[in-house]
């Protein structure tokens, strides 16, 4: 893999914002257990095991970052982006036109599910799909992927 396109990969599947995020959270963590775990009396190995378990935490944290999409919605295992692009599941023209046409749009999306790529994670909450939310497809669609189907816009849920 160019090293390019991994850096761009990194980024695009927010392992720099996770990591930077459990840094600041790890960092400030491990200054409230150096301060506050003295005054009662704890020892420094309790101290260098929260330490030692931040950093193993760390580095599993970026590697579940790389495998896994997490949305409000779903947990799902991330896609690869050079298949999402040959598939025209990137923000391409061609994915505009789709959203106009309901016929090739579930298309898209039963090619999207059979290649279990990670951009159906934008199914629920993608603004464009809500136009196809009465379609039967996407019923099925939901179905299959194990997800509530979304009530229609401008609803509350139950």
């Amino acid at each position: 893999m160019n090293p390019r396109d991994f850096f761009a990969e990194l980024q695009r599947r927010h392992v720099y914002k996770v990591g930077a995020a459990y840094v600041v959270a790890g960092w400030l963590l491990v200054q409230i257990v150096t301060q506050v775990f003295p005054i009662f009396n704890v020892c420094a190995l309790a101290q260098r095991v929260i330490v030692l378990a931040i950093v193993a935490g760390f580095i599993a944290t970026l590697i579940l970052t790389w495998l896994y999409d997490i949305t409000s919605h779903v947990v799902v295992r991330t896609g690869n982006s050079i298949r999402m692009r040959s598939m025209g599941l990137s923000r391409s023209p061609s994915f505009t036109r789709l959203r106009k046409e309901p016929d090739p749009m579930f298309d898209w999306l039963d090619r999207a599910y059979t290649e279990r790529d990670s951009g159906l994670t934008q199914l629920l909450i993608a603004p464009f799909f809500s136009d196809y939310q009465t379609d039967p497809r996407f019923a099925a669609l939901c179905q299959k992927l194990k997800v509530q189907v979304p009530p229609p816009a401008g609803t509350a849920p139950p």
